[in-house]
């Protein structure tokens, strides 16, 4: 718990949902503060401080530092959530640090900016502190999917105990030589799929087997 603890974030400026026409061209030589570009629609190409160019399209996020330098162009039109405010880490952890210039948000990680958005915008007198604690909530939430995503004593293993127990039966004339787990990285590029079939997490496992001289059925 320690590494989350020391995440903190003040001072915020301005969370906005904004709608641009086509042929949109932004470009910003030095971001004012930290913070974040969400698309909410529209499909278009971000260059990040490095000079990478990706291709993003809704649900996409830019994860942003002070005084990052970035670019984005659309053709068509488009809609997205900006922000500013300064994000700091106190500790070892380095979690700042190892956020990907793009995240692919989950639905419910959209909703949930939606309405930290929202709340900023309704200009009540607790807006300030509620926006801050859910935004405190929503890099928690990127913090603990990345580093830990499950019990790597209970779920991963559980789930190579049951392939080893269960290969046999279901690819014949195969013998299963190896598998091991993929990592967090790769569990997390296929989270898109724990959506689509109601599931909490994926566990990725890469496995190496021979097979006989019957051709065997890996399918």
């Amino acid at each position: 718990m320690e590494r989350f603890f020391d995440l903190e974030i003040n001072n915020i400026s301005i969370i906005i949902h904004k709608w641009e026409e086509e042929n949109f061209k932004f470009y910003n030589p030095s971001r004012i503060g930290d913070g974040f570009v969400l698309l909410t629609s529209g499909e278009g190409v971000a260059k990040s401080p490095s000079g990478e160019l990706f291709t993003v399209k809704k649900g996409d996020m830019l994860m942003l530092r002070k005084n990052d330098c970035y670019a984005l162009t659309f053709e068509e039109k488009c809609s997205y959530i900006t922000s500013a405010y300064d994000l700091s880490e106190h500790g070892e952890a380095g979690f700042i640090d190892s956020l990907p210039f793009v995240l692919h948000c989950s639905d419910k990680q959209v909703q949930t900016i939606e309405k930290i958005c929202n709340i900023w915008q309704s200009r009540a007198w607790n807006a300030y502190a509620e926006s801050k604690i859910l935004l405190l909530k929503f890099y928690l939430d990127i913090f603990k999917q990345s580093y830990c995503p499950f019990d790597i004593d209970g779920d991963i293993s559980e789930a190579i105990q049951y392939i080893h127990e269960n290969f046999k039966k279901n690819f014949s004339g195969c013998t299963l030589r190896e598998i091991t787990y993929a990592g967090d990285e790769t569990s997390l590029k296929h989270i898109d799929w724990a959506e689509r079939n109601d599931a909490d997490d994926v566990i990725v496992l890469i496995s190496s087997f021979d097979v006989d001289a019957s051709g065997g059925d890996a399918s």
